[in-house]
This record gives C-alpha cells, structure tokens and sequence, in this order.
C-alpha cells in the first residue's frame, strides 16, 4: 500500500508542542511584568492593597459566577460553544 506524506505533520507537531513549552516561560514573566508594574505604581505613590485570603476567596467566588453568567448566555453563539467546549477539557482533567 501507497503512504503518502502528510505535509502538514511537522506543523502539526509544533502546533501541538509550542504552547506546552512556552507556558513555564509565559508564567514567569507574566510574574515578572505583575512585580515590575506593582513597584511602578508604589513608585509613583500608589498604595497597594491585597485582600486577605478570606475575602480573595470571597471575591473570586463572586466574581466567577459574572464570568460563567457571561459566557454562558452570550449573544455570539461561537463564544457560547468554545466556552462549553473548555467546560468539557476542564471536566475531563479534574
């Protein structure tokens, strides 16, 4: 039998590969740029203020509803069905 090459498979591999090696890298300075923005903004006068754990948890429980509420009733259909297609990959790796 006649295999013929697929030429998109080098792509493929790097379309699959690329994020999962970028991701550490994106972490870190995402991190990286927060700090340095943070001292600007102390620099220049700012007062930071961090919720205590408590109410981080608080706000991030309230918060994610408007979220979900969001997406989930979107008016752009392709929105609605992304959304529910992460719902699915995020059920499927807990």
């Amino acid at each position: 039998m006649l295999t013929i090459p697929d030429p998109l498979a080098d792509l493929r591999k790097i379309v699959l590969s690329v994020p999962g090696e970028l991701e550490d890298w994106a972490a870190k300075n995402s991190i990286a740029r927060f700090n340095i923005s943070e001292q600007q903004w102390k620099d220049n006068g700012a007062e930071i203020i961090h919720f205590s754990p408590a109410d981080q948890k608080r706000y991030m429980d309230r918060i994610r509803k408007v979220g979900v509420d969001f997406l989930t009733n979107h008016k752009n259909a392709q929105v609605r069905e992304v959304y529910a297609v992460f719902k699915k990959a995020v059920a499927e790796t807990r």
